[in-house]
């Protein structure tokens, strides 16, 4: 089973995949977890933290702070860090490509 945080976009994450996966919805974030949340073949949990560029270009110390709470609080679960989408160099410094 995906368990997936209680904020992040349902609307999309379900017509891609709900229809293979059994997906649970829970607090995660509250509870120390990343976004995501799932236990491996092996029997070991797997979590994973999404950002898009807006978040991380916003903040980029907030994100390292979240990122260093998850491994602290979860030390034993694998922790990967997913960065959603593209952003490229302009005569303005970044530009966002959705």
């Amino acid at each position: 089973m995906l368990l997936i945080d209680t904020n992040e976009p349902i609307s999309d994450i379900v017509p891609l995949i709900g229809q293979s996966v059994e997906l649970g919805i829970q607090p995660l974030n509250v509870n120390g977890y990343a976004d995501y949340k799932w236990a491996k073949y092996d029997g070991t949990e797997k979590q994973v933290e999404r950002k898009t560029w807006p978040e991380l270009l916003a903040n980029v110390e907030h994100v390292e702070e979240q990122l260093q709470r998850h491994l602290t609080k979860n030390p034993d679960i694998e922790l990967v860090f997913m960065l959603e989408g593209m952003v490229i160099q302009s005569e303005f410094g970044t530009t966002t490509l959705n």
